[in-house]
């Protein structure tokens, strides 16, 4: 006579006390991350907040713009992933400007949240810097997410002819990385 597995689950959860789980943890135990996720956006998807703000495409997807313009592009990791670091990524051929990016989160009542800040570190050639460590537990019904890029000018870059063209700090792209 053959067992067919049905019969035999079907026993031992009969002779289990009533309310006792088959197998799996408590509902209310906390779920380890099941996934480390990445993703590149690069700098050609990311769009100026203003419209009258002009930046330039390059090869490789950078893109290069004046000291004052913010680029932007929408972030939508899953609901309840943890946000860990955000990595930037550019070719840097100045002494005259920077960059800045933010992990900015932004609520119903239109309140601004920056989650982190990462700078470029005029190191010349192309290079990355990575953010601090981010641990924000992602909220999608309540809140929308972006990353906002700035170039900034640094003050202690002076060019001494009017007619010197500064070398330009090209923007290459984020990665973000996030736990599921």
């Amino acid at each position: 006579m053959k067992h067919n597995g049905f019969w035999l689950w079907l026993g031992i959860a009969l002779a289990l006390p009533a309310g006792m789980a088959m197998a799996g943890p408590a509902p209310d135990a906390p779920q380890a991350p099941t996934a480390t996720r990445w993703m590149f956006i690069p700098a050609s998807s990311f769009v100026p907040r203003s419209s009258n703000s002009i930046y330039d495409y390059h090869s490789g997807a950078c893109v290069s713009a004046a000291t004052g313009v913010t680029l932007v592009h929408k972030l939508l990791p899953p609901n309840g992933a943890n946000l860990r670091y955000m990595r930037l990524y550019y070719l840097d051929n100045s002494g005259a400007t920077r960059m800045s990016g933010f992990v900015s989160s932004y609520d119903a009542a239109g309140t601004l949240t920056d989650l982190t800040q990462v700078r470029s570190s005029n190191r010349g050639d192309y290079s990355s810097s990575l953010s601090p460590a981010i641990n924000h537990i992602v909220d999608r019904v309540d809140t929308n997410y972006a990353i906002n890029l700035r170039f900034e000018s640094d003050s202690d870059s002076i060019f001494v002819d009017s007619f010197e063209t500064a070398p330009t700090m090209r923007f290459c792209g984020v990665r973000m990385m996030w736990d599921e």
